[in-house]
């Protein structure tokens, strides 16, 4: 939730950076969109292993996050 967080915080009001803007600059008669969205996405992945030695079992851990959002 924390990553969730900081990513839409980060992330707000800087659609013309990096984000997708649906309904954007394209005029229509004249007149830009009154409402325009804004879509955004970013992946991450986390991995952790620690090795078992004299007996000890052995771990591996991954995490693979992706997350969007509609501004």
């Amino acid at each position: 939730m924390q990553r969730q967080r900081e990513l839409l915080l980060s992330q707000a009001c800087r659609c013309q950076d990096s984000g997708w803007v649906v309904n954007g600059p394209a005029k229509r008669g004249g007149k830009g969109p009154q409402h325009p969205l804004c879509v955004f996405a970013q992946a991450a992945k986390a991995n952790g292993n620690i090795k078992g030695q004299d007996g000890r079992s052995s771990y591996s851990s991954d995490i693979f996050s992706t997350y969007y959002s509609v501004e």
